[in-house]
């Protein structure tokens, strides 16, 4: 008898040990950020670019140009795409990286009453932006987090003074990008979320046409964003 008393103190006092040692111990979170994703976003761009003529007083693309009777393009349409990234959560900080590659169109015209060239008009649109990123986030809870996010932009645009014979130009415009946002986690696999990124102005220069003397060109590109997200985990 003695021995099975002894026995049963054992097991109770190893049972205490183990619910003390339990609590102690941090839960294993529920729905851990870690892993590879991939998704899809749509959202709207909002843009900003001036025209400049090389070599031209009053609108030279060097400095930015100052004739009062210039265009400033602002661009707005459109965009989805498609991301994919990974990230690494410790705590409840998370670190990742992500790509992106967004489509769509966003379409101005503007006109002029001076010497620029664009007496009849000029268009400018933005067809595609495709984006590296790294972000740093906080998830207060499992399910939720927020984060702020940083990298390059290269975006596609074309510019054309209608009524001339030649194609419209086509450049890359790069563009530093900030932003945050914030995802929520459905489940251990699908997430939903919305962000905001600026595409920080740049001075690289697309030309109207390259067979425009003086070289016509927008310059000083800058846009934002604001997208939502749909995200599938692994």
């Amino acid at each position: 008898m003695r021995r099975i008393f002894s026995a049963i103190a054992i097991f109770a006092a190893s049972v205490l040990a183990s619910a003390a040692t339990a609590q102690q111990a941090p839960a294993p979170s529920a729905s851990d950020w870690t892993g590879f994703y991939m998704g899809a976003s749509s959202g709207n761009l909002t843009s900003t670019g001036i025209p400049c003529a090389e070599g031209a007083v009053g609108y030279d693309c060097n400095p930015v140009p100052t004739l009062p009777n210039l265009p400033q393009f602002t661009p707005e349409g459109r965009f989805q795409g498609a991301t994919v990234g990974y990230d690494w959560q410790r705590g409840n900080l998370v670190f990742g990286v992500a790509g992106d590659v967004m489509n769509g169109s966003a379409f101005d015209t503007e006109f002029t009453s001076g010497g620029f060239g664009c007496s009849t008009r000029c268009e400018m649109e933005v067809t595609r932006t495709v984006m590296l990123r790294g972000r740093i986030g906080f998830a207060p809870i499992d399910s939720l987090m927020a984060y702020a996010t940083a990298g390059v932009a290269y975006t596609t645009a074309t510019a054309d003074v209608i009524g001339l014979a030649p194609p419209p130009g086509e450049g890359t415009f790069t563009n530093n990008i900030i932003g945050f946002g914030g995802e929520y986690r459905l489940n251990d696999h699908l997430s939903l979320g919305m962000e905001y990124l600026r595409l920080l102005e740049t001075d690289d220069k697309i030309s109207f046409q390259d067979s425009l003397v003086p070289a016509y060109r927008v310059t000083n590109f800058s846009g934002d964003m604001v997208r939502a997200t749909i995200g599938i985990r692994f």
